[in-house]
């Protein structure tokens, strides 16, 4: 396969995930584990660094998926954000190690990748007031 299919392929999959995970959790209510705290959004966009990058689990970072990067290691988890402000929620799947040390000194509990953070806040606001739940 060439990239275009395989870019693709991991997209359309990605697809299938959200819109499984979204029917889940609309039937079962099923979370675990809540957190409170702050989003923020990173893409391929804000550093030439970040441009064909692996993410800590494997994957080629790509900012169209609904994904998202969390301290802990427990990658492949899907979790489900809100934001506290205007209700709107989206389900990712954690994929990435972060944010960073510095980030988390000023509250920040998850990075976003740039679609998910456009789903619940606009890209303008950089970082929203968020609760994060663990989906099970």
């Amino acid at each position: 396969m060439n990239r275009e299919n395989n870019v693709k392929m991991g997209i359309g999959i990605s697809v299938v995930i959200v819109l499984i995970v979204m029917v889940m959790y609309s039937v079962t209510g099923g979370m675990i584990r809540a957190g409170y705290g702050k989003a923020s959004w990173y893409s391929e966009d804000d550093t030439i660094e970040i441009r064909n990058v692996h993410t800590a689990s494997g994957e080629v970072f790509d900012d169209t998926k609904m994904t998202c990067a969390m301290r802990s290691r427990e990658f492949g988890k899907i979790y489900i954000v809100t934001n506290l402000e205007n209700g709107k929620k989206v389900a990712c799947y954690m994929n990435d190690f972060g944010p960073n040390k510095k980030a988390a000194k000023r509250g920040i509990i998850i990075d976003l990748s740039k679609a998910a953070f456009a789903k619940i806040a606009s890209l303008k606001r950089g970082i929203v007031r968020v609760r994060v739940e663990e989906f099970k």
